[in-house]
């Protein structure tokens, strides 16, 4: 017993080894995407008194200006605990994100033990959840050890997996990595509890709760439970005490949806960002299935960003392949009697069915974050394979030289997709080149060439994205910021307005026609649209600091010490919701000088 686990022990090390040097790289990354909407600008996560708001509010929801119908408030607490920790680092939060990785790895690794070592009951139908180890099945006395271990197999392939990339080196991409890691620990700990309510089942609920407040696909573990117990347990389970067993699982998610429906007063969107009939968007989920079947076995040209091109038809070819291709796929699943086979197929497509419903998802209809915990079923699917190759192919040394050389490719491919991640410039540069015709890749190339100070090449991107989107906000935002930087102020100002018929709520509209009025000299007009913005929005730190810059620049002309007493403390307020800002602070320091000059100058005057 103590050679096994210190075997198992060597294994998991392993997995650990080989999972924290895939993404190592991910460390000199920076903040990409939305990290600096969910990090930086997150007032939630640089003070633990706002917990309650977290459990209470959507995941956007410290961002009054900005609504989402997403329901996620573990992941702001892991935010908080990482912001304590690290501060405003980056590395800190990428070092979280690969910690998670790794450890869902080594779930992967436990599940996989347990699986391919589960013992199969020929007959428990009086005793549902009986602890009888009959005889191990006959596919799996005889299996390669070493590398070709079908748990280490399977735990090394999901480590060092490409499509995994996104997930792991984008730092919002935590909600996933947490939603899957407390997924696979409930689904683990269910295991092992092996059908009793004791200490360990009680932490697989536990475990259940953390994952769907993380992410909503998590829910979907009651029914991969049940298809555990049938398929690998051959228990019954319509039986009283299956029943049991199931219902305080059930009890946790409708515990969730009335959460959920306190936090946002329903329990899906109702904004369809795709206009499509019903029917076409069921015929539309079998192409979007196949491509994520197909991005699991080849992940190739991998990106950030996708364009969906939906089908209107089963007479297209590319509905109605799928269709058949899905069919054949859930045909051998259903027929296999092949109880892991099995069982790691429904691994694949109950946890996907969520990023299948198209009408939740937004504009973004395919993502590669989406497969990160369907992706288990896959290494699983793919382990069992590779042990029965190895059992067939005469020549060990042939299937173990594959598996090596696969696992190279992949790990080789997922440090250098890394290095994709690293900043904004180099992320929407490849996503733009594989996404040409996404405006949000083109908007988001615009906004990394201004950072750099190619302003000119900065216009170019978000007028392409404004002729792929006309009622693009963001872009009509960030095309005024660039136009303003040239001095075209004007210009910035039309498409500052047009963003507000866009969105009149948009509180980074207000807040920068403001800034725009003010550089034409018009003090009044800027004032009222920063205070339109903090009517929106009452924690927009911005519009306090640009507030207290019109009081400042109207008390030093006029000599006003009132006025600057309005300065500082607008600045003040801004730099208490964004203490890491410096620029809040020195312009409070600044301020509060220039009040102090101004009182000498009165009493020697």
């Amino acid at each position: 017993m103590k050679r096994n686990e210190n075997g198992q022990t060597l294994l998991i090390s392993c997995v650990l080894i080989a999972s924290l040097a895939v993404y190592f790289n991910t460390l000199f990354n920076g903040f990409v995407f939305d990290d600096a909407q969910n990090i930086v600008g997150n007032r939630w996560i640089k003070d633990i008194t706002y917990i309650p708001e977290m459990f209470t509010s959507h995941v956007a929801g410290f961002d009054n200006s900005y609504q989402t119908s997403y329901y996620r408030p573990f992941v702001h607490v892991i935010y908080l605990l990482a912001y304590q920790v690290f501060g405003l680092h980056p590395w800190g939060f990428h070092l979280v994100n690969v910690l998670f990785h790794s450890g869902v790895s080594i779930l992967v690794f436990l599940i996989a033990s347990r699986l391919f070592d589960e013992r199969h009951p020929s007959d428990l139908s009086s005793q549902p959840f009986s602890a009888a180890t009959p005889p191990i099945s006959p596919l799996l006395k005889k299996r390669p050890g070493g590398m070709l271990s079908p748990p280490l197999f399977a735990a090394l392939l999901f480590a060092v997996h490409p499509i995994h990339t996104e997930a792991v080196a984008w730092i919002s991409g935590v909600m996933d990595l947490s939603s899957a890691f407390f997924f696979l620990q409930s689904f683990y700990l269910y295991m092992r509890a092996e059908g009793r309510m004791n200490r360990v089942y009680v932490l697989s609920l536990v475990s259940f709760l953390l994952a769907a407040l993380s992410k909503e696909p998590a829910l979907t573990l009651p029914l991969v439970l049940i298809v555990y117990d049938h398929v690998i347990r051959k228990q019954k389970i319509v039986t009283g005490r299956a029943v049991k067993m199931y219902a305080p699982y059930f009890l946790i998610a409708g515990m969730y949806f009335v959460m959920r429906l306190n936090a946002l007063g329903g329990f899906a969107p109702t904004k369809k960002f795709i206009e499509m009939t019903n029917y076409q968007y069921v015929i539309n989920t079998f192409p979007l299935f196949i491509e994520y079947i197909r991005k699991l076995f080849f992940p190739l040209d991998l990106s950030a960003l996708y364009v969906f091109h939906p089908v209107i038809s089963l007479s297209d070819p590319k509905a109605l392949l799928p269709l058949i291709l899905t069919a054949v796929l859930l045909s051998l699943a259903l027929l296999s009697k092949k109880d892991i086979l099995i069982l790691g197929i429904m691994l694949v497509v109950i946890p996907l069915l969520p990023a299948l419903y198209i009408p939740a998802l937004g504009d973004v209809a395919f993502a590669e974050r989406y497969l990160y915990l369907p992706s288990v079923g896959f290494a699983i699917v793919m382990a069992l394979l590779c042990s029965r190759a190895y059992s067939m192919i005469p020549n060990k040394n042939v299937v173990t030289g594959v598996v090596i050389a696969l696992l190279a490719v992949f790990g080789v491919a997922t440090v250098g997709r890394n290095a994709v991640w690293k900043d904004e410039f180099s992320l929407w540069t490849d996503t733009v080149r594989k996404s040409p015709e996404s405006a949000v890749s083109r908007e988001y190339l615009g906004y990394a060439l201004y950072e750099r100070g190619q302003v000119e090449e900065a216009i170019e991107c978000y007028l392409m994205a404004l002729q792929l989107k006309p009622d693009y906000e963001d872009a009509h935002i960030n095309l005024g910021i660039a136009y303003a930087a040239r001095g075209r102020i004007d210009e910035a100002i039309d498409h500052y307005m047009k963003a507000l018929r866009i969105q009149p709520n948009s509180v980074e509209g207000h807040s920068n026609l403001g800034l725009a009025y003010a550089a034409k000299g018009w003090s009044d007009r800027a004032m009222e649209q920063y205070q339109i913005a903090l009517s929106i929005n009452p924690y927009f730190a911005k519009a306090y600091h640009n507030l207290g810059a019109v009081y400042g620049n109207e008390g030093l002309t006029q000599g006003d010490e009132n006025l600057l007493d309005m300065a500082i403390v607008n600045f003040r307020y801004a730099a208490s919701l964004e203490p890491d800002n410096p620029l809040y602070s020195d312009n409070l320091a600044a301020a509060t000088k220039a009040k102090r000059r101004l009182k000498v100058s009165e009493q020697v005057n």
